[in-house]
């Protein structure tokens, strides 16, 4: 279902954003800027995501280390669903009550229409932190998130990335590990002192313009599934984890899956917020040997290493990451969605039974 066209910005007020699902992200978060505020947070994917699609299928992204994840109390306010039957009903969903079609995969009605928190506008940097060892690219990383640095991006990225990030040559060179970040201007001379002290040495330092005038990608670009994205218009062989590391969050365990794996895996690191707390992402790119040896690297990482694994490689929402049937969402999907008509097959927790017969 194509909603492109429903892309008005409704309302913008201080603090909240009243949308229509079909707006694109970066249309939006521009007219909020106009007024001096930012979203809280938005995917890599900026450019070219629709706020519908963010709310149907994302849970966080460049912002998440400020802000959390999409699903914490207070970033999304309010939906507007359509239901699917032959006199279509509104509903109005407001507070906790979003979680009823938030991350649902379009399975259960038509989101027309939202409200966002927002709050203000910052000239993020765009920077990057060059370190000789991944190790140490983590450790400066976790302590800048630690000791509080104002920055809405910290992504650690490893060496044999480089060659996918042509457009940055010398900036990201094949030897040196990276952290892509957006800090705060009044943050970046502590972010490049911190960072020199721990043995790295900042490669670039420019505004979101200035960005765009030297032919570079902005630093959101440089992190979350963009790393897949650009891995795979070189090497189509590849194919990616989502994985949520143990609190708390222990860089050795890093460097022993990079000894363990080899050139079966490239890694980058997400810092994000959940639940009010650190916690650590990775998404790394995994070289496909078929689904026996993918699942067996599932186990590992899981039942070795006590990560959590959200399966892209699935079909249904409950096999991806959910573990568990959200009878919430199931219940919701019989009164908006009552023939079973929205992406049939996406969730186990609905059968065919279930289905209104008149």
């Amino acid at each position: 279902m194509d909603l492109t066209r429903l892309d008005k910005v409704i309302e913008i007020k201080p603090g909240h954003v009243t949308v229509q699902a079909g707006a694109r992200i970066s249309r939006l978060d521009d007219a909020v800027r106009e007024t001096g505020q930012e979203l809280l947070m938005y995917p890599s994917t900026r450019q070219m995501a629709t706020i519908g699609g963010f709310l149907a299928g994302g849970s966080g992204g460049i912002g998440s280390l400020r802000h959390g994840m999409l699903r914490d109390p207070g970033n999304v306010t309010y939906v507007k669903v359509v239901t699917v039957e032959p006199e279509p009903q509104v509903i109005e969903l407001h507070g906790d009550e979003i979680q009823k079609v938030q991350h649902a995969y379009g399975t259960n009605g038509i989101v027309v229409e939202i409200g966002l928190a927002l709050t203000q506008a910052t000239d993020w940097v765009h920077t990057a932190a060059l370190f000789d060892g991944y190790d140490k690219a983590l450790e400066f990383a976790t302590k800048a998130q630690s000791d509080g640095f104002d920055c809405y991006l910290l992504t650690a990225v490893e060496r044999r990335f480089a060659p996918y990030y042509k457009k940055f040559g010398d900036l990201f060179p094949d030897d040196r590990d990276a952290i892509f970040a957006m800090v705060a201007p009044g943050e970046m001379e502590r972010f490049q002192t911190e960072a020199e002290r721990m043995g790295g040495r900042i490669s670039f330092a420019m505004t979101k313009p200035e960005i765009g005038k030297a032919g570079l990608q902005p630093a959101y670009e440089c992190g979350w599934n963009h790393t897949t994205l650009q891995a795979l218009k070189v090497d189509k062989g590849w194919t990616y984890l989502q994985v949520a590391y143990p609190r708390p969050f222990d860089p050795k365990l890093v460097m022993r899956q990079m000894a363990r794996y080899g050139d079966e895996l490239f890694w980058h690191h997400e810092l994000a917020r959940m639940d009010g707390e650190i916690q650590i992402f990775a998404l790394p790119l995994v070289r496909y040997r078929g689904k026996e040896e993918t699942y067996e690297l599932i186990r590992e990482l899981e039942e070795v290493d006590g990560c959590t694994i959200f399966d892209p490689h699935v079909v249904t929402i409950e096999d991806g990451g959910m573990k568990e049937i959200d009878d919430t969402q199931i219940a919701f999907k019989k009164l908006a969605d009552p023939y079973g008509l929205m992406n049939p097959g996406k969730t186990r927790g609905w059968s065919a039974d279930m289905a209104r017969a008149d």
